[in-house]
């Protein structure tokens, strides 16, 4: 596919000296807009804001400084164009700079199909050498059906007649040998210019099992070691600590229309990923232990080490410093259970080492687990339903293990307690993310006209925490969950839901009804967008729920939870297998929406609720340990283990 074909809107034109100094030649306010069309032709417009209206109507007309004002604020042309790799050749049929008219113009440019940046080759301009930097928003027109990726039909192909000509072509004059390889670089970009496609994620086709695998290798890339060392971006000649998960390797330099900065380690995301990393079926060392875990459980050390002002701050650097950040009681639990599930498989030195860990989060986890926190969102302090459930969750885990981990006091108490706390957050229709007082149960501390509830946190809390999978007020708020976003009429439906259900997969889920963030605080959008780790962590109950059914051999049906069953086609009461079975097969749709959207299989954070385009942060790394884990839950079998099993026998056989 062409990724520049559609409308763009000016974001900012840079002029960048070569000393680092950055001027905006039309003003940080400049408007613009830049079209860019499938048969190969392109136009552009550039003017500053608050141009001054000259005294007359001819639009020839104006005095002599009127004109020269109007001349110096507005830069346009139009042409034909052709895409080459990394570079956009623009052919000017003309410009309101005359000197650029039947001119050639080479653009080196990076897309990420949301963000343009284009950057003109050095120049000298009153004897300064500079670069233009110009970085556009892509505005959404015309490109949408005909170009998005995963469109249910290709647009009109341009046929070889309206190829842009070859001003250097000889006609019909036999061509020199020195003339032939010219014309063959010439084809190849000619042939850019077609609206082409490239290998789209078959949905349908793709086993969800056989895809972890290479789920769990993108997932490995945002994992340090001695080996693969990444640079902080913010604080040069600083380098990361072996075992540092970062959440993204996303930093608004590299991620045009993302004011965020992922390069970070955030306590929540890395243990969730340390968990994929126990059942990834890693190469042991000689010791037998697994190095990815063991630098892990070290970085986690030093993490808590510096950790300031308490142990519940959520978010280090890449060589495990505190960075100004929130404190969320949920990630030393977490973190305690990741460690836990590890613990086999790490070196004895390592064992030590999670054991002080260990100890250490369960003595603040006691000191405060009554206490209010910030939120999984990171957005409001209370009560926290997720933090509640992972918190219940580790203590279980921890009175129950075998490892030789001591268990401290007042565990078993915390978690009684825990477990009572937790039904304060009924309301009646759904679980609430966040009280403000267990005084007043069901009573959120988020204000109401900020939509906060119900939140797909309830669902992560079940995923990640302690809430079983048959409880029926779960249940009911994952179903009001999937309707305000699937349901015709409902407000919050994503556009792009109603696409996917024609093609047979979906919904996609976000955060909650209110949300506004998409990567970019600066520019708010009402209503948020689906996230590709939200959609996962439901498909995730739907396939333990499954598994939960056939066990038991019994559906937890009733008043509360039967929307949430009508929504897979299980209107009454029906045999335990075919329930699972519909169970697994909703779970299928929503992650095959993922696939379906994906950016050959790279997952981001979100996805545009339009179109589907993947937005937000690139290749977030609990995205990917999110689809794990529902595959994980979905196959009887560790399904990235048993890829790679079958992947070495395979070559054993061939003798390699």
């Amino acid at each position: 596919m062409n990724v520049l074909v559609g409308q763009w809107r000016l974001s900012a034109w840079r002029r960048i000296a070569g000393d680092g100094t950055v001027t905006y030649p039309f003003g940080e306010d400049a408007t613009g807009l830049l079209i860019y069309t499938a048969d190969g032709h392109m136009a552009v417009q550039m003017t500053a804001a608050g141009r001054p209206k000259l005294d007359t109507t001819d639009p020839r007309g104006g005095s002599t400084e009127e004109r020269a004002a109007a001349y110096s604020t507005c830069l346009a042309y139009v042409g034909r164009y052709e895409v080459n790799g990394s570079e956009v050749t623009h052919r000017l049929d003309g410009c309101t700079f005359p000197n650029w008219s039947d001119t050639v113009q080479v653009r080196p440019f990076t897309c990420d199909g949301e963000g343009l940046v284009l950057r003109t080759p050095p120049s000298q301009i009153d004897g300064i050498t500079v670069v233009n930097e110009m970085s556009w928003i892509w505005d959404g027109h015309f490109r949408d059906a005909a170009h998005h990726p995963t469109a249910g039909h290709a647009a009109p192909r341009s046929t070889p007649s309206s190829l842009p000509p070859d001003p250097t072509s000889s006609g019909d004059r036999p061509m020199t040998q020195s003339q032939i390889q010219p014309a063959r670089a010439r084809a190849a970009a000619h042939t850019a210019v077609l609206d082409k496609h490239p290998p789209r994620a078959a949905h349908q086709q793709t086993d969800l099992a056989s895809l972890a695998r290479y789920m769990f290798l993108l997932m490995l890339r945002n994992v340090t070691s001695d080996g693969y060392v990444i640079e902080d971006p913010t604080r040069p000649g600083q380098f990361s600590l072996p075992g540092c998960v970062v959440a993204a390797p996303s930093f608004p330099a590299n991620t045009p229309g993302v004011d965020q900065d992922y390069v970070y380690n955030w306590v929540r995301d890395a243990a969730i990923t340390a968990l994929e990393l126990v059942e990834g079926d890693l190469p042991a060392s000689p010791d037998g232990s697994i190095e990815a875990l063991n630098d892990y459980v070290v970085f986690v050390q030093t993490c808590q080490s510096n950790a300031a002002p308490t142990l519940a701050h959520a978010c280090f650097t890449i060589d495990g410093q505190s960075r100004p950040w929130t404190e969320q009681s949920d990630g030393p639990a977490i973190q305690t259970i990741a460690l836990l599930r590890a613990y086999s498989q790490l070196s004895g030195s390592s064992q030590v080492i999670a054991k002080e860990v260990i100890a250490r989060n369960l003595e603040f986890l006691l000191g405060n687990y009554q206490n209010p926190t910030t939120n999984l969102w990171e957005e409001h302090q209370g009560l926290s339903f997720f933090a509640r459930a992972v918190q219940l969750h580790c203590f279980r885990e921890v009175a129950a293990n075998t490892l030789g981990i001591p268990v401290p006091q007042g565990v078993a108490d915390a978690a009684n307690w825990l477990e009572r706390a937790l039904q304060n957050h009924w309301n009646g229709q759904c679980y609430v993310t966040l009280l403000a007082s267990d005084s007043t149960p069901g009573v959120s501390a988020v204000p109401g006209n900020l939509n906060y509830d119900p939140n797909i946190d309830i669902v992560c809390a079940s995923v990640y925490g302690a809430v079983p999978v048959t409880d029926t007020k779960l249940l009911a708020t994952a179903a009001a969950l999937r309707g305000q976003w699937a349901d015709d009429g409902s407000a919050w439906q994503y556009p792009i839901n109603v696409d996917d259900r024609a093609r047979g997969i979906g919904p996609l889920l976000g955060r909650y009804p209110g949300d506004i963030y998409d990567g970019d605080v600066s520019d708010p959008v009402q209503g948020g967008h689906p996230w590709a780790l939200c959609t996962a962590n439901l498909a995730e109950l739907y396939y333990r729920l499954a598994a939960e059914i056939e066990r038991a051999q019994a559906v937890p049906l009733d008043d509360l939870s039967r929307p949430f069953f009508a929504q897979v086609g299980i209107t009454g009461p029906q045999p335990p297998a075919q329930v699972a079975e519909a169970l697994r097969a909703a779970g299928d749709a929503m992650l095959r929406a993922v696939v379906f959207h994906s950016d050959h299989y790279e997952l981001s954070e979100q996805f545009d609720s339009r179109t589907g385009y993947e937005k937000s942060v690139r290749n977030l790394t609990w995205s990917y340990a999110a689809f794990l884990s529902a595959i994980r839950a979905r196959t009887p079998q560790q399904p990235v283990k048993a890829a790679v099993r079958k992947t070495a026998k395979a070559r054993q056989s061939e003798g390699v």
